[in-house]
């Protein structure tokens, strides 16, 4: 059975991440669809406090390393702790060049509740033309992509188990035969959890060594087989718009997240020559079948295709309406998600989150429209998305499992 919808959701509650760029690059002429975006979060501590450094606030420009485009403009934001309201942030950049803003706290404080309306427009992304007899090979990609792509990190640590199923699947010659060679075998192998699932972000090792993965986790570990072998990759994350609903709680109960019409998710971006990055989804495409499978008392699901061509050119990326939240090519993946919970626990943190996409159509944008944009914007013209959030990497993985049950039974 063909389903689409988002077999593999993310939480993307962190120090990151949108991609845009400024009013004045806006393309006159150029059709964007239109959405706003509204997060509320509210933070409490049954112990009284919720110490400064805990909140913080992403705000990024200029993201994308593949020329998509995008634009985000914050329409209304408030930090409110202690009946008091906090309006000054400090900008950060990180490795990755996701610029980030941090809403300064002077104390600590037992309740914390922040408000955040976004307009995004996104322009339409027409999925790739490929053909294996076009794809270049190794030698054809580029030294200077090489030179930051290649390495390793805490999320793709790249072990001979990784070395000897990438090289046996290789063809120097041909980058693009070797990427899908590398998704059927993960379709094949890796299974996707559907009951337990794991909320935790994993490394490549992990999810090969388990043979078990969600949609970033399968896309770190194919990011890991291709850096092995020479061909740059990093992972990218980003939200789709769908009319459905779900709340997920976690860790007892500390984290609950309640999402209207959005849902989060990850894919590998890849440089394929001749075309470039390449968005390579493992989860949510189009094309992909669907299936139940019993494991050792627990319950996966089985994602395959009849073409693995389906993997880039039905990417949700390419067939869905969908907006980038950020890169991940070098900055840590795993080690914030830990601290973060660990200080949940440390201070008694509850994180209440409500997130909801609403799509208000299409609309082209001319010079009157950037106009239109800068005066919604109240002014904040070159600054980007505020997301609500703490740190990278907490992940929402049951987004929709009720709807694709649904439509599995």
């Amino acid at each position: 059975m063909d389903v689409r919808g988002p077999t593999a959701c993310l939480a993307i509650s962190f120090l990151l991440l949108l991609s845009t760029v400024s009013v004045s690059a806006i393309t006159p002429g150029t059709v964007y669809d239109v959405y706003l975006l509204n997060i509320s979060v509210k933070i409490y501590s049954e112990r009284g406090e919720v110490p400064p450094g805990f909140l913080n606030v992403g705000v990024p420009i200029n993201l994308t390393m593949d020329g998509l485009s995008q634009h985000v403009f914050i329409i209304n934001s408030s930090a409110v702790a202690g009946g008091i309201v906090f309006n000054h942030y400090d900008v950060e950049r990180d490795e990755d060049e996701n610029v980030g803003v941090v809403f300064s706290l002077d104390k600590n404080y037992s309740v914390v509740e922040i408000n955040v309306t976004s307009k995004i427009y996104v322009r339409v992304r027409p999925p790739p033309k490929l053909s294996l007899e076009e794809s270049g090979g190794l030698g054809d990609i580029p030294e200077q992509v090489k030179s930051r792509y290649l390495s390793e990190n805490d999320a793709w640590v790249i072990d001979d188990d990784i070395k000897t199923v990438a090289r046996a699947l290789l063809d120097p010659s041909n980058v693009l035969r070797t990427i899908l060679n590398y998704a059927a075998w993960i379709d094949e192998n890796i299974l996707y959890p559907y009951e337990p699932a794991h909320l935790e972000p994993w490394n490549s090792t992990r999810t090969l060594h388990r043979g078990e993965g969600d949609c970033d986790d399968r896309a770190v570990l194919l990011i890991a087989m291709a850096r092995s072998v020479g061909i740059p990759a990093y992972l990218q994350v980003g939200g789709i718009y769908g009319e459905y609903e779900d709340t997920i709680t976690a860790e007892e109960g500390r984290v609950r997240y309640r999402l209207i019409d959005v849902g989060w998710h990850g894919w590998a971006m890849v440089y394929i020559p001749p075309w470039g990055w390449l968005a390579v989804d493992l989860t949510f495409f189009k094309g992909a079948n669907i299936r139940f499978v019993a494991r050792n008392g627990s319950t996966y699901f089985r994602i395959n295709t009849d073409d693995p061509l389906n993997h880039i050119v039905g990417a949700a990326l390419y067939t869905e309406n969908v907006f980038i939240l950020g890169n991940v090519a070098t900055i840590d993946y795993i080690g914030p998600f830990k601290e973060w919970v660990k200080l949940l626990h440390t201070y008694g943190i509850f994180w209440i989150e409500r997130n909801e996409l609403i799509y208000q159509g299409m609309k082209t944008l001319g010079y009157t429209g950037v106009n239109e944009v800068r005066e919604a914007a109240t002014m904040i013209v070159y600054t980007a998305y505020a997301l609500i959030g703490v740190l990278l990497g907490y992940k929402l993985l049951k987004i929709i499992r009720r709807r694709i049950y649904s439509q599995l039974a």
